[in-house]
């Protein structure tokens, strides 16, 4: 045989051995071809700025920022509510949680009737698993283990991070050691299953290092993991480790919420290695964002980027999240996507990249992004998004945003933040309209993203037209499944209004 046919021999063997071992992780146990992974990470509170692919001098984020390089980063991404359980009752259900009662903090969890991820995936053949927060309910057959998860580590809500007597924890003030945290050798209590168990490890590391051992035990057929950290929601708390990562942090409580975000993005690194080590990366769907902007806490910790609000608020910073999507055997990567998105669509998405077929009758409010991010259309897949707390709303069209919330009383206001810790409403919100009337808020965010200019008086005829888009769109809610019991005063475009969550 010549050397030119030699060589080209050689070529066509190495090019089957890459073509063989690319295919092996779509490949299940029995040699049959599987269906992708889904990995859903979802993080607490962590606003958009805390993440340095959207803020570069905050705090830094290797690893998240990485879900960009081979996928896509989405920079108009929203999340359905401006608070933990309703925004998690949308993302996991594709409807607004207003649309089953899940409206408030408040309530028994969700809408047993909704169809969510877990059950859907579980019913086409995934293992499924969920580790960290859940705060849907647990109570009544809400638990994951009675909607669609198989397994289960983590807390119905959240906690410590670490044991405040731990030899590591890092610390803020008003961490109070109470009796269940007294206990020798120092851990906190997270339930397995349906057990509490003891865990002695800094929880956001325990969770990394659960969701590595799902990967590795069911690497071999197709997984949904959904992975809901606490980090970096209250309390103020890390452990050495994170805390000696930022010595020029000359604050205290800065120093510590950068070591909270540092150790989430370091459990997103171990998840997205783990992926990679068993062969999985290409043929695995990831996903991550953030249940809502990050709280006001206090300067120089969470960060919304150039955004106006914070959680709570109808306002870009209260519900505009970082938002990533990577599969690189489906979507060519390194992309940035500026077009209007929602938590609501990862449901169609994912049941779509899956095949599953979605059973409920219940109409969907999100969309299959897979044509959008794959080159299919190039329209945007959303051109209306809304939001509702109590008789608080919001409604983007386009680049219009209009916000309507409650006034409030200023005395009574100052009153509240001067006795009441962290300004928390005595006996909660307005139930209604409150007797002081409302806000009107127009911005047009293609000139104005940090909703600085209030335009409701010189565009009234917008006004109007976003007022009739809200009552028509309204009329598909249902009412909240428990009234709002916490609320607070703050200030929007010089007026005292008052949230409700």
């Amino acid at each position: 045989m010549r050397p030119l046919q030699l060589q080209l021999v050689a070529i066509l063997i190495l090019l089957q051995l890459s073509l063989s071992a690319s295919n092996v992780s779509a490949q299940n146990k029995n040699g049959g071809q599987r269906k992708p992974n889904v990995v859903l990470i979802l993080a607490d509170d962590l606003g958009i700025g805390d993440v340095s692919a959207y803020n570069a001098n905050h705090i830094p984020t290797p690893h998240i920022d990485s879900l960009g390089t081979r996928g896509i980063r989405f920079t108009d991404a929203h999340v359905s509510a401006a608070v933990c359980m309703p925004s998690r009752a949308g993302l996991i259900t594709g409807r607004q949680g207003t649309r089953h009662g899940s409206e408030f903090n408040a309530g028994p969890g969700l809408d047993l009737n909704e169809q969510n991820i877990g059950e859907l995936l579980k019913q086409s053949g995934y293992v499924t698993g969920m580790i960290g927060k859940w705060h849907l309910g647990d109570k009544g057959g809400r638990d994951p283990l009675n909607q669609g998860f198989d397994e289960y580590f983590g807390a119905a809500s959240g906690s410590h991070y670490v044991n405040p007597r731990h030899p590591d924890a890092v610390n803020s003030s008003g961490i109070n050691i109470t009796d269940d945290l007294k206990n020798d050798p120092p851990n906190i209590i997270v339930t397995r299953g349906k057990e509490q168990v003891a865990e002695h490890e800094h929880v956001t590391d325990a969770f990394a290092r659960e969701a590595v051992d799902f990967i590795g035990r069911h690497k071999h057929d197709p997984f949904f993991l959904y992975v809901a950290f606490t980090a970096p929601h209250a309390p103020l708390q890390t452990t050495k480790k994170y805390y000696d990562r930022f010595p020029k942090i000359a604050d205290h409580k800065a120093r510590i919420y950068a070591g909270m975000v540092s150790a989430l993005d370091d459990a997103v690194g171990s998840i997205l290695m783990k992926l990679e080590a068993d062969g999985l990366e290409r043929e695995t769907l990831v996903i991550f964002l953030s249940d809502n902007g990050g709280p006001d806490y206090f300067r120089g910790g969470p960060s919304n980027a150039q955004y106006s609000g914070w959680k709570r608020y109808h306002l870009e910073g209260g519900h505009r999240v970082p938002f990533f999507i990577r599969w690189p055997a489906a979507i060519e990567g390194g992309k940035v996507d500026a077009r209007l998105t929602s938590s609501l669509d990862l449901f169609p998405t994912i049941a779509a990249a899956t095949g599953s077929t979605v059973t409920s009758k219940r109409p969907l409010d999100g969309v299959n992004l897979i044509p959008y991010l794959n080159g299919e259309r190039s329209d945007s897949p959303h051109q209306e998004l809304y939001w509702r707390a109590g008789a608080n709303f919001a409604v983007r069209d386009g680049h219009w945003k209009l916000v309507v919330v409650n006034k409030a009383n200023v005395e009574s206001s100052r009153e509240t933040t001067a006795n009441d810790g962290g300004g928390l409403l005595p006996g909660g919100p307005y139930q209604g309209v409150s007797p002081f009337g409302q806000l009107e808020a127009l911005y047009d965010l293609d000139s104005d993203i940090d909703e600085k200019h209030n335009l409701a008086k010189t565009h009234p005829e917008v006004v109007a037209k976003l007022l009739k888009q809200y009552d028509a769109w309204n009329q598909s809610n249902v009412s909240a499944n428990a009234k709002s019991t916490r609320g607070i005063n703050t200030v929007i475009d010089g007026v005292t209004v008052q949230l409700a969550f």
